[in-house]
């Protein structure tokens, strides 16, 4: 339930009025766009394409490894629809 409603909450962030920066992945993290916690694949779902050391599988050896970077339109634009959604603003 916790993990669900952060993302409801940035959901809601992301979408409110006048702020459609917030949908744009190289403007989405403003100054730490360039910083390598961004710019990298995510681990360790993407099976150690950053850090080797990371090489781990956590949903087993047969799950795909997910090489997405935390600026990927898949994170930033497709945006979850609830079926209460209430903006925060």
């Amino acid at each position: 339930m916790l993990h669900s409603n952060v993302d409801r909450l940035w959901a809601s962030w992301q979408l409110q009025p006048e702020c459609e920066w917030r949908l744009d992945p190289n403007d989405i993290y403003g100054f730490e766009s360039s910083d390598a916690r961004i710019t990298e694949y995510f681990e360790p779902w993407a099976g150690g394409a950053s850090h080797p050391e990371q090489r781990i599988r956590p949903w087993g050896i047969d799950w795909p490894n997910e090489l997405k970077k935390a600026n990927d339109d898949s994170i930033v634009r497709q945006i979850p629809k609830y079926d209460s959604y209430v903006n925060i603003s």
